[in-house]
């Protein structure tokens, strides 16, 4: 029975019970655990356990049946090479997939978490290539990543999506012995979970500004009033120097803090920011809040160019601080967007 070693298997699940987990941040917990419980918070698995089984079959089916239908069955067997070209693979979008590759690549350091997982065959392409130890990872994450794309045209690929795809892609193969090391059914779970995560937030309305520009505006004078709220000395310092909530909050909100972090904090963090899926967006922008609450003085009294450099450079320690200042806020800030609307 898959995720069957999650210590709550045999038992009643609730929202509470999660919620207890990622306070503590699964801490000597075992990794089904936290896989288990993201599955349920984004709705890829039922709350009923009788029913997992027959549900991530069906996950792995639709998905594989998807693999087919565009020509990607062998994709995670693909090797690189120093003349590699996406374009003899058969692919429709080839330009696609090689733009999924480069930016996976770019963002290597998080791969580097994940045990090593080579194509057979696959060698290095210079010295300092140790990327190919990690290749079918990276075909796989590729092959999600262009799937969601191809089904979803009116937002194809956009770039920040390979930074979400990687906290995912973590939790579900720290768990891969719960399948029997079937990496097809991780895929299929990784794919089902960024589609829940993309479809039922805002990410891509501030991955396509240009095409959003009225809604990103409103979601501005949104994220402008909270701060006013709760930390009004900042919005005055940030009105004087015309810093808008979108200059720093950009990169929070379009990644849920998955450019900040290095995996083992973020996933930390997501256990928190998952907790409240329904309301992501929202508390993930109060999760930075926290973030300026710890930055406050340096910000008051910073110049310009000293703030922006605050701004960018988020302070891991200061995680678990800001993680307590939104929970203990978050019935006030729900109150306060109410409040908002209704203006």
């Amino acid at each position: 029975m898959y995720l069957s070693g999650a210590s709550f298997f045999s038992q009643p699940i609730s929202k509470d019970i999660i919620a207890s987990l990622s306070l503590k941040s699964f801490d000597g917990g075992i990794s089904e655990d936290r896989l288990a419980s993201w599955l349920l918070l984004m709705d890829v698995l039922p709350y009923d356990q009788s029913k997992w089984f027959q549900k991530i079959s069906q996950i792995k089916e639709n998905y594989m049946r998807c693999i087919n239908d565009f020509g990607l069955y062998k994709w995670h067997k693909t090797p690189d090479s120093d003349d590699f070209d996406f374009n003899s693979y058969g692919i429709e979008k080839p330009k696609v997939m090689s733009a999924i590759h480069v930016d996976l690549i770019r963002t290597g350091r998080q791969i580097y978490f994940l045990s090593p997982l080579q194509i057979q065959g696959d060698l290095p392409k210079s010295d300092s290539d140790t990327l190919y130890m990690y290749r079918e990872h990276i075909r796989r994450m590729e092959r999600i990543l262009y799937i969601f794309g191809a089904l979803n045209p009116w937002l194809s690929y956009r770039q920040g999506f390979n930074e979400i795809i990687q906290p995912l892609y973590f939790v579900a193969m720290a768990s891969r012995e719960s399948f029997r090391c079937d990496y097809d059914i991780i895929e299929s779970l990784v794919f089902q979970m960024f589609f829940s995560v993309l479809i039922r937030s805002k990410i891509p309305m501030f991955l396509c500004l240009q095409a959003n520009a009225r809604l990103v505006e409103e979601e501005t004078h949104l994220m402008n009033n909270a701060i006013s709220h709760f930390l009004p000395d900042l919005v005055f310092r940030f009105d004087q120097l015309n810093i808008l909530p979108i200059c720093y909050a950009f990169r929070w909100l379009s990644t849920l803090f998955a450019q900040e972090f290095e995996m083992p904090d973020l996933i930390c963090l997501w256990d928190r920011l998952l907790i409240h899926f329904d309301y992501l967006f929202n508390y993930t922008f109060l999760v930075g809040i926290g973030f300026l609450n710890t930055m406050k003085e340096k910000i008051i009294k910073g110049s310009f160019k000293e703030i922006l450099k605050t701004l960018q450079r988020l302070d891991p320690s200061k995680i678990g601080v800001s993680l307590d200042y939104a929970e203990h806020n978050w019935d006030d800030y729900a109150r306060e967007l109410d409040l908002i609307a209704d203006q």
